[in-house]
């Protein structure tokens, strides 16, 4: 009795194992299929990451340029406005010469002042403008490259 039972209990836990079987293999079927059907979703999202990476990179060397045209412009402004500052001092310069030379009355420190000031404000105005056109090309407005 005891052994027919003991094989019952075997006979059961065969099916019982066999069901379980079969269950993972369709189980394995599945996944299979379902990572078949992932592999072209997979590539093309593996492929968007590398444009991704592509774009972000060109991103981040056109900001260095940019920063490195902006920095080119700044010195050059600086030197340009140094320029101009010594020019004014030489103009101040020659108009003391010419203020001591000429009899009284002639050219007053006023008077002076007015003659280097259009020079000077011109000079600013051609300054700015530049900077102008310099910014307009580092915002990557239309016109230059």
């Amino acid at each position: 009795n005891d052994l027919e039972q003991a094989k019952n209990d075997l006979d059961s836990s065969r099916r019982l194992n066999k069901t379980k079987e079969e269950e993972l293999k369709k189980k394995d079927g599945d996944l299979s299929s379902y990572k078949e059907q992932m592999k072209p979703v997979t590539a093309e999202r593996d492929e968007l990451k590398r444009e991704r990476d592509e774009l972000e990179t060109k991103v981040m060397k056109m900001d260095m340029e940019l920063r490195n045209i902006q920095q080119i412009e700044e010195r050059k402004y600086q030197v340009e406005i140094m320029r101009l500052k010594t020019e004014v001092e030489e103009l101040k310069r020659e108009s003391k010469k010419k203020q001591q030379i000429e009899p009284k009355g002639a050219l007053s420190e006023a008077n002076a002042a007015e003659v280097t000031a259009p020079a000077l404000t011109s000079a600013l105005a051609r300054v700015r403008a530049r900077r102008g056109t310099a910014t307009g090309v580092a915002a990557g407005l239309p016109g230059k490259p």
